[in-house]
């Protein structure tokens, strides 16, 4: 239960925005009322043709009474097909006046489309213009064509009509995509109508500002644009340029027509942020929505002559448009979302869970919107409605409801707003919403689909439709599939790309796994292969379209758009064409030659194509002072203040060299390689309450040669002194944190040791050291400078740049789900010992080897391609069912090491970038072990989306307290290690490594493995205060044993009461 206080501000404090409008009036009514105060002042003007407030209040009253005698009254929808222009205008008054409701029509829509809508909505009067009647299907009803008969209208009264209709009746329908593959209508009453056009918080509209109508009317943001402008006296302006096609002519028009009032979807912001970001000069609001926002966009905005106020709507169609506004005043930051705000006028917006209840601020909630936007329903649709419009459990009002958005967000500490994503399978793609399940449906319905499935992918900045289809038997053509659903869909619900598959991955509870679905397959026709590049030009520009679209490879033959172009991205071809080959590409001949071919004819000789490289978002922080620890690195060195002279996090690295080697050599280029990287020589200390790391210049390289040869047993004295130095502990308050000896035991033959401290260094690093030492010491061999790149950024940057990006909201944000993924695990593995716990953590500790050889792993690859898995997520399942049988327990939780090295410049860098996954193995249920796979594979790529998650801040977040002798979520650990091997080579000399056994385990039990020649190959780790090795051998004979029955017997039960052999 959320405490009172915070109970009272989510629920109320934050909803507290209201404001008196017009709410016992019609639409038409209050614009009547307008026309009476100002009949001479302009109200439409398209192009050439004004009309003013008389004009349209009297032409719309002829078509009314025309309307009315066709029987239009109220709840009476009729369809509207008709060009943006006056007429436009003049229909959707006269509908309302008639007491009717009005349908837009999108003409370029498929017919069987529009046919199901004018049947569902049953219409029975059509409103069209002449040429827009031939692309609309049969009908059976009256059509009125409002151009052609044009005279007759105006020989009809133009006396205001009686009224029939009131505020709570419909005033517009419009259409959206529906998850059960039919489209289904928004009802929209008149009285959301007047609460949207009379909120000062989007725009306060009076009779001087002229508003951009620039938007579809069967796109809902055109009820902002008429109804804000109509309603006040202020000036209807039509923009007829397409941004997508000429985002230059749309600046221009946007500026000759002086509009000071807009409204554009965000992607067509993206466009214009990067074509012409001065496009907004001297708007009062722009108004921007649809879909989430890039902070980069609208500081180009902000930063080229920006609109006096920049507002970031949102809403649902259900709810009248807008439910939510942002006003966008600073700059926003990078690498955050952009809000979406708090509610507009009269309009609460709660964050609810599962249990209609609100939940904490900061905490993931699905967004419900409640007040006087609300929409009735869906039209003839009862049964969707109830289950959308919910009772309103907050309000006093009799019958209030509340919209179930199915949008995720959560409440910022201000009471603004994060969206975070669909909770359903319902996505926007360009501004519209795309109910994935009417696509899905579509496809199903093809001869040769058996079953599909439709997400929507992010790819170059561009989020796309990509389809995953089953076939019957032959693989359809890929053109022929665009034509069938072209005449089912409308153009933005067609795919980008069509992947086969054999069967459609799925959960455990059956359902299609959408995150299993690979990436999508480039959409060529089947008629064409693939033919390369021959020219400089026609090899540049399939790099470019490569790059734009995110695919892999493009021939000359390949079609831009079947490729997942579109017009967006082909605006941006242009501009990159124009950028780097220093050609001016008109648009339309992407459009009339969509291949590479055609494309390569229009531009003559190639010129230097050398385009602008992107910074990138990780720099160097300044070396004038001290800098912040990582989070791996406070979490070291808070154990270092604990307990000073452990060495549990010393990682010791060996090597036996055969050869003469040349020591002063080898001294060189350890003494470059701490040069080289700052994360070896920091010191740690706390400044005013903070942690901090200090760069030093490189000191001396500690370092001990010792000649060994003269002793008795040289080799035993080599190991007696390298284990020895592996126990030592470091100092972090002083530097440097990694140490190496050179031991002599034979003539040729030596023992290097190298011990760096984990703050410093993790597995990966291990690689880094080994390449980058061999190429130092050739080097200086050779007598040459080293071939190594310069690094970009140091470890001490990588810091800094996470202490700025994952804190406070942003941190939050993504710990909400591993509190999700979290809850209810449990936090303890109950092992049973063979001797009691001792009372503070310990980490002495052995080892066993565990190899699964080639039949094994060959089974394991096996099964592991059937099922869509990988061998890590196969072994882990295997591993939680023996832990999960040992300890009793239904649920065990599995740590796991990740790279997390998230940027490719932290590739080459040595430091402590390694994260701990949480991983749950659920067997509750007693599944099949095929099951368990699939429940692995979710919860393993789940939290690889999170890996950036420090995983002591998991453990903070989950409030997590247990004894000083047990690790904390969990104790043990399944490891396969990925991470780039290279190996240690010197010219002239045997190098092969050696392991360096120090006695020390950091976790209860980690099984670990490495996929070799002759299969997997490991071991399993113990902590002997806790476990006999007679112990460890069983749980090794466990894991062998039920790796061997699953992979006889994918579907044999794994549960605690199963008998798995």
């Amino acid at each position: 239960l959320l405490p009172e206080a915070e109970r009272q501000r989510v629920l109320q404090a934050w909803n507290d925005a209201t404001v008196d409008f017009p709410r016992d009036v019609c639409v038409h009514e209050r614009f009547a009322r307008q026309a009476s105060l100002t009949p001479d002042a302009p109200a439409v003007t398209y192009g050439p043709v004004t009309l003013s407030y008389r004009q349209l209040d009297e032409r719309s009253n002829q078509l009314a009474w025309h309307l009315r005698s066709l029987g239009v009254g109220p709840e009476v929808l009729v369809g509207l097909c008709v060009e943006r222009s006056p007429d436009l205008i003049v229909g959707m008054l006269a509908v309302l006046k008639a007491g009717g409701a009005y349908l837009p029509l999108d003409a370029s829509h498929p017919a069987e489309r529009l046919a199901f809508m004018l049947q569902d909505a049953r219409v029975s009067v059509l409103l069209v213009h002449e040429h827009k009647r031939q692309q609309l299907p049969a009908f059976s009803g009256a059509t009125v064509c409002i151009d052609t008969e044009a005279d007759a209208l105006g020989r009809l009264s133009t006396a205001p009509l009686p009224r029939t209709s009131g505020p709570e009746n419909l005033a517009y329908v419009i259409f959206t995509s529906g998850s059960t593959g039919r489209p289904k209508g928004s009802a929209i009453l008149h009285r959301g109508i007047l609460a949207l056009a009379f909120d000062p918080l989007l725009h306060p509209f009076d009779a001087s500002d002229r508003v951009a109508q620039a938007s579809n009317a069967s796109f809902d943001p055109s009820t902002f644009e008429i109804w804000g402008a109509l309603l006040h006296g202020a000036h209807l302006v039509g923009i007829t340029a397409n941004p997508a096609h000429s985002p230059q002519e749309f600046a221009a028009q946007v500026r000759d027509t002086r509009v000071s009032v807009m409204f554009v979807t965000t992607a067509v912001l993206h466009l214009l942020a990067r074509q012409v970001p001065g496009a907004f000069t001297g708007l009062k609001t722009l108004v921007f929505g649809g879909e989430a926002a890039d902070p980069l966009a609208l500081r180009e905005v902000l930063q080229h002559g920006p609109p006096q106020r920049l507002v970031n709507g949102y809403g649902p169609t259900e709810c009248t448009v807008f439910s939510s506004f942002h006003l966008v005043d600073a700059p926003p930051a990078l690498g955050f979302p952009v809000p979406i705000g708090g509610p507009l006028t009269n309009g609460p917006l709660y964050l609810l869970d599962g249990r209609l209840q609100p939940v904490p601020i900061g905490v993931p909630g699905e967004l419900y919107v409640s007040g006087e936007r609300l929409g009735r329903g869906y039209f003839n649709r009862p049964e969707l409605t109830a289950r959308i419009y919910l009772p309103n459990p907050f309000s006093s009002v009799p019958g209030a409801r509340l919209y179930k958005t199915g949008d995720l967000a959560r409440f910022l500490p201000d009471g603004r707003i994060e969206y975070l994503g669909r909770a359903d399978h319902q996505v926007k793609v360009r501004g519209y919403r795309v109910e994935l399940g009417e696509i899905e449906e579509a496809l199903r319905l093809h001869p040769a689909i058996k079953d599909a499935s439709v997400i929507a992918r992010e790819a170059g900045g561009d989020r796309r439709l990509a389809a995953y289809l089953v076939p019957h038997d032959a693989i359809p053509d890929v053109s022929e599939l665009r034509a069938w659903l072209r005449e089912r869909l409308p153009e933005h619900m067609v795919p980008a790309s069509f992947t086969p598959l054999a069967a459609l991955p799925l959960t455990v509870n059956g359902k299609v796994d959408r995150r299993a679905l690979p990436n999508p397959e480039p959409a060529r026709g089947d008629a064409l292969s693939y033919v390369p590049p021959q020219t400089p030009t026609e090899v540049a520009l399939c790099r470019l379209w490569a790059s734009l679209l995110d695919v892999e490879r493009v021939g000359l033959h390949d079609n831009f758009f079947h490729l997942g172009g579109h017009s967006l991205l082909a605006t941006q071809l242009v501009s990159r064409i124009r950028a780097e080959l220093g050609a001016e590409l008109a648009l339309r001949v992407l459009f009339t030659g969509p291949t590479v071919a055609e494309m390569a004819q229009h531009l003559g000789t190639l010129v230097p194509d050398d385009g602008p490289r992107a910074v990138p978002p990780l720099v160097r922080a300044p070396r004038d002072g001290a800098l912040p620890l990582s989070y791996s690195q406070e979490r070291l060195y808070r154990f270092f203040l604990r307990a000073p002279t452990s060495s549990a996090y010393n990682i010791p690295i060996g090597f036996r060299i055969r050869g003469p080697v040349r020591v002063e050599a080898l001294r060189g280029a350890l003494q470059a390689l701490l040069e080289r990287h700052e994360s070896m020589r920091v010191k740690f200390s706390e400044e005013d309450g903070q942690l901090v790391q200090r760069v030093t210049p490189a000191g001396e390289f500690p370092w001990r040669f010792e000649d060994l040869r003269g002793q008795p047993d040289a080799e035993a004295a080599a190991w007696r002194h390298i284990l020895a130095d592996a126990a030592t502990p470091f100092d972090l308050t002083k530097d440097p944190l990694v140490r190496a000896s050179l031991l002599c035991v034979k003539d040729d033959e030596h023992l290097l040791m190298i011990c760096v401290h984990h703050i410093s260094a993790d597995g990966w690093s291990m690689g880094v050291i080994a390449r980058e030492l061999g190429a130092l010491y050739s080097a200086r061999v050779q007598g040459r400078a080293s071939d190594l790149a310069p690094l970009v950024v140091q470890y001490p940057d990588y810091a800094a740049w996470q202490r700025t990006w994952l804190t406070g909201t942003e941190l939050s944000r993504r710990l909400s789900y591993w509190q999700q993924s979290l809850a209810g695990a449990p936090t303890e593995l109950q092992l049973p010992t063979d001797r009691p716990r001792p009372p503070v953590r310990t980490f002495n500790g052995t080892h066993r080897e565990v190899h699964l050889g080639r039949d094994r792993s060959d089974a394991l690859h096996a099964l592991c391609r059937r099922e869509n898995v990988t061998p890590f997520m196969a072994m882990l399942s295997a591993f939680g069912v023996v832990l999960a049988r040992r300890s009793g327990q239904e649920e065990v939780v599995i740590g796991s090491p990740i790279a997390n090295r998230l940027l490719p410049e932290l590739e080459p860098l040595i430091g402590m970038f390694v994260n701990g996954l949480c991983l749950r193995v659920n067997l509750r249920g007693s599944p099949g072990f095929r099951t368990l796979l699939q429940r692995v594979r979710e919860e393993t790529l789940g939290a690889y989306a999170h890996q950036e998650v420090p995983v002591d801040q998991i453990v903070v977040s989950l409030g997590v307290e247990l004894p000083v002798n047990r690790s904390p979520v969990f104790q043990v650990m399944f490891v396969l290690q990925n991470a780039p091997e290279a190996p240690f080579e010197l010219p002239g000399l045997t190098v092969t490594p050696v392991e360096v056994n120090r006695g020390s385990v950091t976790y209860e039990l980690a099984l670990s493995f490495t996929e070799m020649a002759g299969g997997f190959s490991g071991v399993l780790e113990f902590n002997t205060d806790l476990f006999d090795t007679r112990t460890a051998e069983g749980i090794r004979a466990d894991f062998l044993r039920v790796l061997d029955a699953v992979l006889a017997n994918p579907d044999l039960p794994v549960g605690l009461d199963a008998q798995v052999s």
